[in-house]
């Protein structure tokens, strides 16, 4: 198991977010790593990932990693969807923590998800990216990843 599967996975669950109401809407794009800050954002809905690794264990017989994997969906921008962004991101919001559950091990690619949580203060929060302001939604995934090993004395 490694992160970089971890996030594969992700990619692949997260686009196929979609949502009914408040209008229909799919996820345009899945960063698997954020884009360049001077690059627009033009394909919204999408989704920033990024991610902290916050312990290491050297048990015996295995690694145990844990991580915390950053989402970022940007929903629309502030200025001209403010109301009805804020209204898509809720509705996606939703529809992640579905997905999410459907699978606590995203594929194999973790060996537990500990956790799912938004933001503080905020997890329908205004977010920047290349000098514009989005509404969106900042979340925080926490996973462990277990792989076999030996190490030496």
């Amino acid at each position: 198991m490694d992160i970089r599967s971890v996030h594969a996975d992700l990619v692949t669950r997260l686009a196929t977010l979609e949502i009914t109401a408040p209008v229909p809407a799919t996820i345009k794009k899945v960063y698997k790593y954020v884009p360049a800050l001077s690059k627009a954002i033009t394909d919204y809905p999408c989704i920033f990932l990024t991610y902290e690794l916050t312990q290491v264990w050297f048990r015996p017989a295995f690694l145990e990693q844990e991580y915390t994997i950053h989402l970022q969906l940007f929903a629309g921008r502030v200025e001209t969807e403010q109301d009805v962004a804020a209204d898509i991101a809720s509705a996606f919001l939703d529809a992640l923590v579905t997905k999410i559950s459907g699978s606590q091990r995203l594929g194999n690619t973790v060996s537990v998800i500990r956790g799912l949580r938004g933001a503080t203060p905020d997890t329908l929060a205004g977010l920047q990216w290349a000098g514009v302001g989005f509404v969106g939604l900042d979340l925080f995934l926490d996973v462990t990843l277990k792989t076999t090993a030996e190490h030496a004395a």
